[in-house]
């Protein structure tokens, strides 16, 4: 994935205020990073006018379930409500993330539709 326009969610620093401290906005490769007990999960974007498509979200096998993707997607969340930006959840994990979390609604470009059912099995 490729981060256009330059876009950086973040002034001169790698870390934003008010966010998790490892959260960072990975610009050179377009990811944001969340690092915890030696792993890193990351969630790929693209960027283009005043809305960040997030793409994808990647958390290592032996660092899930302890809540880091979460995490990371508050991070990105809460980035982009302080620069004023919308998002586009086209990953099921954030549009999942979404569902249980109203208070950043408002930041999705043209609302939120419920997520698709999960196929069991």
């Amino acid at each position: 994935m490729t981060n256009t326009e330059g876009f950086s969610l973040h002034s001169r620093h790698p870390h934003v205020h008010g966010m998790p401290s490892a959260v960072r906005d990975n610009t050179a490769l377009a990811p944001f990073e969340l690092d915890d007990g030696g792993v890193t999960a990351f969630l790929t974007y693209t960027f283009a006018g005043n809305v960040i498509t997030l793409v994808h979200t990647e958390t290592p096998v032996a660092a899930r379930g302890r809540g880091l993707a979460s995490r990371l997607i508050e991070g990105v969340l809460q980035t982009a409500r302080a620069r004023g930006r919308k998002v586009m959840p086209v990953c099921s994990f954030v549009r999942a993330y979404l569902d249980k979390h109203s208070e950043y609604r408002d930041l999705v470009a043209g609302g939120l539709t419920p997520s698709p059912p999960r196929a069991t099995g």
